[in-house]
């Protein structure tokens, strides 16, 4: 597997892998992990590490993670994979590399489906009220996998995904992470 660093290490051992259907605002959405509620300021704190640092080997799991549980949820079904919209992460935020990582390992087309938010900072639900709306920037015509790294609030990935089935698309939202 390699080199694990040990926020990535720390995270496999406490986050409690269970693979859960959310809904905000009527859309459904999945998590793969959830926070312990005991640890989860330090679980926070590595998951901050791992987007800054970005080792591969941690991406890596995390995308035969997204990975497994798109084929439990819906086999081979999808054609692509997308991201939510980057933003606070920058222009290839995490979620972007993870869901590239998830398209080189299922042998299927990543696309560049939103436009990049111009926002700075870090993410929090209390000043996502606040950003700008997602853009699509082309619409896929296939189903497609939509992948978010935290999904704290579930905001953003139920913006993403409500904005594709405005436009008929099916799509298969995942969270690697949340509450």
């Amino acid at each position: 597997m390699g080199h694990l660093d040990i926020a990535g290490a720390f995270l496999l051992d406490t986050l409690i892998h269970e693979l859960r259907l959310k809904k905000r605002h009527g859309t459904p959405y999945y998590l793969i992990n959830k926070w312990r509620c005991t640890v989860e300021k330090q679980q926070k704190s590595a998951i901050k590490m791992i987007k800054r640092y970005r080792p591969v080997a941690m991406r890596d799991l995390i995308a035969e993670q997204l990975i497994e549980a798109n084929l439990a949820l819906m086999g081979p079904g999808c054609r692509y994979v997308t991201n939510v919209a980057c933003g606070h992460g920058g222009e290839n935020c995490f979620a972007r590399e993870l869901a590239q990582a998830v398209s080189q390992k299922l042998c299927i087309e990543f696309i560049d489906v939103f436009e990049r938010l111009p926002v700075k900072g870090t993410s929090h639900p209390k000043t996502n009220k606040n950003r700008p709306k997602m853009k699509l920037v082309q619409v896929p015509r296939a189903p497609i996998l939509l992948i978010d790294d935290v999904a704290t609030s579930g905001s953003h990935i139920q913006e993403a995904a409500a904005k594709l089935k405005q436009h008929n698309c099916t799509v298969l939202p995942i969270a690697w992470c949340g509450p």
